[in-house]
């Protein structure tokens, strides 16, 4: 049985699993994240890389579902992003202020030379009114 807290997460996929053969491909619409207090967690999870490929992984955050507005989505550990990936089945998870939640977010997987899996989601705890 999962406690309360764990209850009133929420789980909001921004990017399916796909094998992407491309930036294109790894590259998502504007996606509706809850407003949520606390902290977002996003989770970059790549799975197969075919060749030398490689993937690295950004966020950015707007006020519409045209990206209007948008900027750099940055961690809370004060780096640029996801690590670059070139090794295959890599999990990786970046916590951030939930309120640089502009309240949609794009995630865009920039891939070099061939095929990746990959898939990106985020875990926030609504915002509640008492």
């Amino acid at each position: 049985m999962l406690p309360a807290e764990a209850k009133a997460l929420v789980i909001t996929q921004i990017l399916p699993p796909v094998v992407a053969a491309n930036t294109a491909g790894a590259t998502t619409g504007w996606v509706a994240v809850p407003v949520t207090e606390g902290c977002l967690v996003f989770i970059q999870e790549v799975g197969a890389l075919g060749g030398a490929s490689t993937l690295a992984g950004a966020l950015e955050t707007a006020t519409s579902n045209a990206g209007a507005g948008a900027v750099a989505l940055l961690p809370d550990d004060g780096t640029a992003g996801f690590t670059a990936v070139a090794a295959a089945d890599k999990v990786e998870a970046k916590s951030f202020n939930a309120r640089k939640n502009l309240g949609y977010v794009r995630y865009t997987g920039t891939i070099a030379v061939s095929t990746v899996a990959v898939s990106v989601c985020v875990i926030g705890r609504p915002k509640t009114t008492t």
